[in-house]
């Protein structure tokens, strides 16, 4: 969790932000409770954090739920609790946090303390999206292009796609080279499909990585089977890293329809193997 989430100036003092919260400055609480998580100019502490994060949520500020929901969400300061992450993310979605508007897109997408709900996830992205906030732009472009919980819709997929590649955001970089590469919503070219696949995947976005793999396969009269098989790897570590374990089992699936048995395939597998493991322990 990053700090300063309000975009104000923080305190420059322990003393001063200390003093503040103590007062019942909310953005101060909040500060002070970033300061504990994260060690800064303090013994790190997340009880002490969560303890300041819960004092400015009471006074109604969308960053402490956020705070709150972050603790609950990896079991720091407070038992691991799914639900309780969830709600809180709401409280602050429901104050206007565009963040935690997006966060709760992805607890409906995924259904992690909530049910799975496409339709609710793509409100919420909405909602974030038509803040400015560039990564919900991304998924509600990405949405749109899929049609996950809306029609599939490549105009409305390439108008959110663009603005969120206008601030420079992976994602909707990803969304333009698909659309690109499949001439949804713009003339098909392999070129411009390879360019924002490049710029979105030195971001580290697994989608543009296995966008590359794909135009190895199609992007030109001679396939490149190794340059595809290496691009689904990445993919599948990016995918892996992000926490998904279903993206990164569909580029194994890829890499094994290519190149089966291959050191990048019994690579991917094994850390698919180790992450599960990891996941049920």
């Amino acid at each position: 969790m990053t700090g300063n989430r309000d975009g104000k100036k923080p305190w420059a003092l322990l003393s001063d932000v200390r003093k503040a919260a103590e007062e019942g400055n909310p953005d101060a609480q909040f500060a002070l409770g970033m300061r504990y998580w994260h060690g800064e100019g303090v013994e790190q502490s997340y009880a002490e954090a969560v303890r300041w994060f819960r004092e400015t949520a009471g006074n109604g500020n969308a960053n402490g739920h956020f705070g709150m929901a972050v603790a609950y969400a990896e079991g720091k300061g407070v038992p691991q609790d799914s639900a309780e992450s969830a709600n809180q993310y709401r409280k602050a979605a429901e104050l206007g946090s565009a963040e935690a508007q997006t966060c709760m897109a992805g607890l409906y997408r995924m259904g992690r303390g909530v049910p799975r709900d496409d339709h609710e996830a793509v409100r919420w992205f909405r909602k974030a999206a038509e803040q400015g906030y560039a990564h919900a732009q991304g998924w509600l472009a990405m949405v749109y292009a899929r049609g996950l919980g809306v029609e599939q819709d490549s105009a409305a997929a390439l108008e959110w796609a663009r603005k969120a590649a206008g601030h420079g955001e992976a994602l909707g970089e990803a969304v333009l080279g698909y659309l690109y590469f499949g001439g949804w919503g713009v003339p098909k070219d392999y070129a411009e499909s390879g360019r924002w696949f490049r710029k979105a995947a030195q971001k580290g976005d697994p989608t543009a990585m296995v966008g590359l793999g794909e135009l190895c396969l199609h992007g030109s009269a001679q396939p490149d089977m190794a340059g595809a098989a290496t691009w689904f790897y990445h993919g599948g570590l990016a995918h892996l890293r992000e926490g998904s374990v279903e993206g990164a089992v569909a580029c194994h699936e890829g890499i094994e329809a290519i190149a089966p048995g291959s050191k990048e395939a019994k690579d991917l597998r094994s850390r698919i193997a180790a992450c599960r493991d990891g996941a049920g322990s």
